[in-house]
């Protein structure tokens, strides 16, 4: 553990800080050395201007911390070229990997601001995990002279939030969210502040990063399924979230939406029955997918749909059978090549193999990266990909067609 501190020129007192989190405390007139036997910290970066390296504050710090202490020298701040500076030492001087506790105590003016951008850049650069900020409330002192250590973690911890609920609405990608959760449980369990601990919200990562997961790896049997298995534990989930993880709490009526979009109704008969919902979920699945622009993997899902659609009007109901897919396929194919009277018995067959064509040019540029004479630029395949997306949504209005085939006899 690595604490980074600031000190000043003023006369600090000698007062007990208290850290409740594990009731620990240390009498002390600077924070940085309390800080230093609270978390048990192996070295203290502390950051004083040409001014505060000449005061006693510093010299009682190098006396007391030893071998400990490093000093990082900054300018006063004046001026924005200064401030830029100072997060520069900040940068410079704390080792890649370290586990810090930041401590704003004697941060002046903007310098809050500038140290903690300066860690929370580290963080995601160089593997610098925060593990704290904390601020030491004199000005909350009590009658004894004991002063409490408040946790401003939720500062970083916030913009952490908004990165993750980004990445999921823009990208459909819930594993920075689920990596949130499951260090937001984790912190609480091993602070064991109360007996009162939370029980869903690790669950609730775990499945959130399995959802990401087979969204970006094309698994809809999958995604559809474990959004369908998440949606009725979100009352819990939120209600936890209220509580010890507030910043997922605002953002939980999004995810929930997210969720909602994609979920099988019918999951609880498995995603492995071939019925009109599940196709409209696949549907709308391929759709999110084009939102997020996951265009590799909604070109993939679209033709695999499509080739369920037919098996679905064909009444097969061993449609995950290779040989069964093969057979629809070959089926398709063949109408696109001309034999008009393959897809005969399915409804708006002219219109499937229109879109069958497009999906299956787009697929094989997309396979082979665009490597023949005439590839899609990047650009117009998006433009394609709704093309192919309207086409299909019209396709899905034959779901409930009243001719449709029974489903044929399961080869077991």
């Amino acid at each position: 553990m690595v604490v980074v501190s600031l000190v000043g020129t003023g006369a600090y007192e000698p007062v007990t800080y208290r850290w409740d989190a594990n009731g620990r405390s240390y009498r002390t007139e600077a924070i940085a050395e309390a800080l230093a036997h609270i978390f048990e910290a192996t070295q203290v970066f502390v950051l004083a201007t040409a001014r505060a390296q000449q005061s006693r504050n510093l010299a009682v710090l190098r006396d007391r911390l030893g071998d400990r202490l490093a000093v990082v020298s900054i300018p006063d701040g004046t001026s924005q070229e200064e401030l830029w500076e100072i997060f520069d030492r900040c940068t410079e001087s704390i080792p890649t990997g370290s586990r810090v506790v930041l401590d704003i105590t004697h941060a002046f003016r903007s310098l809050p601001l500038v140290v903690v951008g300066a860690v929370a850049y580290l963080q995601r650069t160089r593997r610098v995990e925060i593990a704290r900020i904390v601020y030491g409330a004199y000005e909350a002192k009590d009658a004894s002279g004991c002063v409490p250590i408040f946790d401003m973690t939720l500062l970083v911890d916030l913009l952490e939030w908004i990165v993750s609920a980004e990445a999921l609405q823009r990208r459909g990608d819930a594993t920075l969210l689920a990596r949130q959760l499951q260090q937001t449980h984790q912190r609480l369990w091993q602070d064991g502040t109360t007996g009162d601990l939370p029980q869903s919200l690790k669950g609730a990562a775990d499945e959130l990063e399995r959802l990401s997961r087979a969204v970006h790896l094309a698994r809809p049997r999958e995604v559809l399924v474990t959004a369908a298995d998440l949606l009725p534990k979100f009352d819990a989930i939120e209600s936890e979230a209220a509580r010890w993880a507030k910043p997922f709490g605002v953002i939980a009526a999004d995810v929930r939406a997210e969720l909602e979009r994609i979920a099988y109704k019918g999951a609880d008969k498995g995603a492995d029955q071939l019925d009109a919902e599940n196709l409209r979920r696949q549907l709308a699945l391929v759709a999110y997918m084009l939102e997020k622009r996951l265009l590799v993997q909604a070109t993939m899902l679209a033709r695999e749909w499509l080739v369920s659609w037919v098996a679905y009007h064909s009444g097969i109901a061993d449609w995950l059978n290779r040989a069964a897919r093969e057979a629809v396929e070959a089926r398709i194919n063949g109408a696109a090549h001309g034999g008009e009277g393959t897809l005969a018995d399915i409804p708006s067959w002219q219109q499937l193999v229109r879109v069958w064509k497009c999906i299956a040019d787009l697929r094989n540029d997309i396979a082979h990266c665009g490597m023949n004479e005439n590839p899609v630029g990047a650009g117009r395949l998006e433009s394609r990909l709704r093309d192919v997306l309207a086409a299909m949504e019209k396709l899905a209005k034959s779901l409930d067609a009243p001719d449709r085939r029974d489903p044929e006899p399961s080869s077991g």
